[in-house]
């Protein structure tokens, strides 16, 4: 009877975790299975081990070591593109963002120009970024990143990328 109860649970945890990103699962998984498309699935610990990496990173390439420090923050990422076929059609690209919408996620960011749509949505629980999606679509290739973690808004704009001085200085300078 132990071993039913820790099934069901292990179960339910497992559904939670996969339920989550529902609409983002659906879309990669019909898409993936296409000629011209590539699905990129990088789990947290494959980032941890990059993170400590580190020292094979420039000195000088300060972005490098400052977007590292996220990666304890991030519990998986996945691309998917698709390049030299078909367009995506516009209803799976509207179901998609639909099925996000319903999922609590948020449009931080949203382009269009010259055929080409660029959104950016976040999912937020408790004060935390748990789900970052990107999604870009033109003429020539859809790509889609998802990113799971747990990180603060905080965390990203305390990051040193955002520091412009040094670039002003060498403009100055020149």
């Amino acid at each position: 009877m132990k071993n039913l109860y820790i099934l069901a649970l292990l179960l339910f945890v497992t559904n939670i975790a996969f339920s989550q990103t529902r609409s983002l699962n659906k879309f990669i998984n019909h898409h993936k299975v296409e000629d011209h498309a590539l699905a990129i699935n990088v789990p947290g610990w494959m980032l941890d081990a990059i993170g400590l990496s580190s020292n094979f990173i420039d000195d000088d390439d300060v972005e490098a070591k400052e977007l590292l420090k996220l990666t304890d923050k991030i519990s998986r990422i996945r691309f998917l593109i698709i390049d030299d076929g078909p367009e995506v059609e516009k209803k799976d690209i509207n179901k998609l963002l639909k099925g996000l919408q319903n999922e609590q996620f948020e449009e931080l960011l949203s382009v269009r120009s010259e055929g080409t749509q660029v959104r950016l949505l976040i999912r937020e629980k408790r004060n935390q970024i748990r789900n970052i999606a990107a999604f870009i679509n033109s003429e020539d290739a859809t790509i889609l990143m998802s990113l799971s973690g747990r990180f603060k808004i905080e965390d990203l704009k305390n990051l040193k990328i955002w520091d412009y001085d040094k670039d002003e200085e060498e403009l100055l300078s020149i």
